[in-house]
């Protein structure tokens, strides 16, 4: 009788697997945000304002004060407008702008604004500075923890140096949000 239900059971139809989902399409490229050229000139011709109001930690671009050691600052261009300066002197002082292009910017977004605008800044910090010499050397771009990433241009024909740094960080106020920060301070 076993044998019986044993062969039926191997005669009987066997069941086929279940459809396979079809497959996901590519992730898409994020496509760099056009530049203009105006507005390639405006960034690099605030940059050369911050760099040159470095050695004097900044001092002629304090505006209104925002706490002890800090001012408000004016904007380098559009994409960043939320300037402010913090310390009083040249070793501790600093100068940074945060952008958020478009509000509520997930991570392949941002990591796609960080790779645009340090091409931007390779331009203007390649450009021959008029009022000074300068001779800026980039370092890699360095991976953090989290997504964060970061890349620093320093110049090599200053003592102390000045420094330029572009990091894509995550917003602590707003979880889930990125955001650029282009800072110049002095390295130590």
């Amino acid at each position: 009788m076993l044998l019986l239900g044993a062969l039926l059971a191997a005669c009987g139809r066997t069941a086929s697997p279940p459809p396979q989902p079809p497959p996901l399409p590519p992730a898409a490229a994020i496509p760099a945000p056009a530049v203009r050229a105006d507005d390639q000139e405006r960034l690099c011709r605030g940059l050369r304002q911050v760099v040159a109001a470095w050695p004097d930690a900044f001092i002629s671009l304090r505006g209104q004060p925002i706490g002890p050691s800090r001012w408000q600052a004016p904007p380098l261009d559009d994409a960043f407008a939320r300037c402010r300066i913090e310390g009083s002197g040249r070793l501790t002082a600093s100068h940074a702008c945060l952008a958020r292009p478009g509000g509520v910017v997930d991570h392949a977004v941002a990591a796609a604004g960080f790779q645009a605008t340090a091409a931007r800044l390779d331009r203007c910090l390649a450009d021959p500075d008029p009022a000074a010499i300068r001779r800026w050397v980039k370092a890699g771009t360095v991976e953090l923890a989290g997504g964060e990433r970061q890349v620093l241009w320093h110049d090599e024909a200053a003592w102390p140096r000045p420094a330029v740094q572009l990091k894509l960080e995550e917003d602590y106020d707003q979880p889930g949000a990125w955001r650029l920060r282009l800072a110049t301070y002095t390295m130590r």
